[in-house]
């Protein structure tokens, strides 16, 4: 069943005031919130439960006020950046994305495609990527996970983060020359 057969009914449900259907709603979504939450502050798996907690009690409260049902995933995204960000100032942490990749996990030997080279491949290019995402100021790192990771528009970007649009752009575009450029060097 696709995400909107099967979750746009229960919001609709929800914002009626079905309690029943809140319940089937948040728990549908708590795996994606705890995904967000975890890349986005890094913390350990008991602050994500608390955080993915408070996520939860502020759809709670907000979902009558979501405008329309079919625009409820990008509004649980706002929800759940807000809530991590609120996290990070209370906390004065520092906002760190996750960036390891398991390259192990893309490539098993008991796969009948496995190919060392193509694994050592992998490595060498994922090690160039790492270099140039390592050097990245955090808001590079945050537009890129919001647009790239999440799907969600620049404007949206802009407005979750406070930042111009224009910002956005120029962000993105300069991330993608950079990306560019490694690549490029690397492939010579």
């Amino acid at each position: 069943m696709q995400y909107q057969e099967f979750v746009i009914p229960l919001v609709r449900k929800t914002m009626a005031g079905d309690s029943e259907a809140l319940e089937q709603l948040l728990l549908s979504q708590r795996k994606i919130i705890a995904v967000i939450v975890r890349r986005w502050t890094n913390c350990q798996v008991a602050d994500t439960e608390d955080i993915s907690q408070e996520v939860e009690i502020r759809v709670s409260q907000k979902i009558s006020s979501l405008q329309s049902p079919e625009a409820f995933y990008s509004w649980l995204h706002t929800i759940v950046i807000r809530e991590c960000n609120r996290y990070i100032k209370a906390r004065n942490k520092f906002i760190m994305l996750n960036n390891e990749l398991c390259i192990d996990e893309l490539f098993v030997e008991s796969d009948p495609f496995y190919l060392p080279s193509e694994y050592v491949e992998l490595t060498e290019i994922y090690n160039e990527l790492k270099k140039v995402l390592f050097g990245m100021p955090i808001i590079t790192k945050q537009i890129i996970f919001l647009h790239y990771g999440l799907g969600i528009k620049q404007k949206n970007i802009g407005d979750l983060l406070g930042v111009p649009v224009g910002t956005v752009s120029s962000t993105l575009f300069r991330m993608r020359e950079r990306l560019n450029t490694a690549l490029t060097s690397y492939q010579r």
